[in-house]
């Protein structure tokens, strides 16, 4: 897919050392947009960063937690210092830790999961959005989940962390829509990425063909393609949702998940 309005573009994706967060940092470079990696880890965007200059990209990597404000805001001065500015925000960053029932959960668990997942994505929202009101245009994606409309078992404190990034995403339309700002969220199924096939690994009820077909405890209804999404589906949600084509989309959740949703 080739879309000539994100041609130098800056767009910052948190979270892109790694899994999707790479992928999308590789799917806008190759439109020709200044890609900003970011993450807690310098080791892991310097991987991404190598990808990214191999294929002729622009980028700069940035260690930045997302879930301090202080390193937020470092991150989106450093941006506009390097590039003048910001035109694409793409909060990705998001963990999962483990697979358990809600009252065996740690609370500290549950802190990391909804400072992580939640939290960074209001941070950056908050820091970059001010920036996108100021120049009153500006496109934020958000990284959702299936999970914000399809409850899992043992996967509570994620579902509730990314159905409180959907809200985040209709809350912040609303607000962001008289300065000429559009916020959407790309919400994936299941996709082939490290954290996918750690929750596989970590879940017993957990077998690859009930999963596809259904029939299995904690993904009962299966996907009706039959087949898990590779990274690159989510990347192309994004970067339609970031372009001129979706001008007029606005506060929408695009579920990206073969199927599963409707069922």
């Amino acid at each position: 897919m080739r879309l000539k309005d994100l041609k130098d573009k800056v767009v910052i994706i948190t979270g892109s050392g790694s899994g999707i967060g790479q992928s999308l940092a590789k799917g806008y470079a190759e439109q020709g947009a200044k890609v900003v990696i970011t993450d807690v880890s310098l080791e892991k965007t310097s991987e991404t960063k190598e990808i990214i200059d191999k294929c002729g990209g622009a980028s700069i990597a940035l260690k930045c937690d997302v879930t301090q404000e202080k390193d937020v805001m470092n991150m989106v001065e450093e941006v506009i210092n390097k590039f003048n500015t910001i035109d694409i925000l793409v909060n990705n960053a998001g963990v999962e830790i483990g697979t358990k029932p809600i009252i065996e959960m740690k609370q500290e668990e549950w802190d990391i999961l909804m400072n992580v997942n939640l939290k960074g994505a209001f941070l950056c929202s908050k820091h970059v959005g001010k920036l996108f009101s100021e120049k009153r245009e500006g496109v934020l994606i958000n990284i959702g989940s299936l999970t914000a409309k399809i409850p899992r078992w043992n996967l509570g404190a994620y579902s509730t962390s990314k159905s409180g990034i959907a809200q985040l995403t209709r809350v912040l339309a609303l607000e962001m829509a008289e300065y000429n700002v559009r916020v959407n969220a790309v919400c994936p199924g299941a996709t082939n990425t490290p954290m996918f096939e750690e929750t596989r690994r970590n879940n017993p009820d957990f077998t690859f063909d009930h999963f596809i077909l259904g029939n299995s405890k904690t993904f009962r209804a299966g996907i009706p393609l039959r087949c898990t999404a590779d990274p690159e589906d989510q990347v192309n949600a994004a970067l339609f949702l970031s372009s001129s084509v979706a001008k007029h989309i606005t506060g929408q959740l695009l579920f990206v998940d073969g199927g599963e949703s409707i069922i």
